[in-house]
């Protein structure tokens, strides 16, 4: 059931808006703008924040 409700979660696209907006503006706040790498690591903390929120519900 916690599977499921985590894949539910990461499947949910107004979900998922939300974590890249939040993803975004730390982005932004850090300077990587200029960087061109910064969507690959926009995408690496999406994921971080992903498993650690995972993990703090104990999913």
């Amino acid at each position: 059931m916690k599977a499921l409700m985590l894949s539910y979660l990461m499947a949910n696209p107004l979900f998922s808006d939300m974590i890249d907006s939040i993803g975004s503006v730390i982005i932004r706040s850090s300077g990587w703008n200029a960087d061109f790498n910064a969507m690959r690591k926009a995408r690496l903390g999406v994921t971080l924040y992903r498993w650690s929120t995972a993990r703090e519900l104990n999913l």
